[in-house]
């Protein structure tokens, strides 16, 4: 996932700020992973941290870091206009299915804004998943 168009200086989140993710959720262990990175595994209520972030480059965009959506209608319009990522979407050969998740970004954290495929779009250094929705 990509940022683009992202703002050149960083934001640094005063109290906290919601956004939204689509992330993979197994469906016998119920764990989830993310989309694009299965690497990173979710926990709810855990504060993860990117294990490498940094501003834009020369283009402007923001490759690292965790990617989320401003908003909730954001992020469905996004996936409604992929082929086959769905929220619900379930890939039984490997196990999974796609879930939306609602998450903050902590207090103190570094992130910036542009845009994903059209959609409003942040990628921070830190996340915490509140709960699938």
């Amino acid at each position: 996932m990509c940022l683009t168009k992202a703002s050149i200086l960083p934001r640094i989140t005063i109290i906290g700020r919601k956004c939204y993710k689509f992330v993979w959720r197994d469906l016998k262990s119920g764990r989830l992973t993310a989309y694009y990175q299965p690497s990173y595994h979710h926990t709810l209520k855990e504060i993860k941290v990117a294990s490498y972030f940094r501003g834009p480059d020369s283009d402007g965009d923001v490759n690292y870091g965790f990617h989320s959506f401003v908003s909730y209608d954001d992020l469905k319009n996004f996936l409604y206009s992929q082929e086959g990522i769905a929220p619900g979407y379930t890939d039984r050969l490997r196990g999974r299915e796609v879930v939306i998740v609602e998450c903050t970004i902590p207090p103190g954290t570094v992130y910036y804004v542009g845009r994903y495929a059209g959609f409003r779009n942040i990628a921070s250094k830190r996340i915490i998943i509140n709960k699938i929705l």
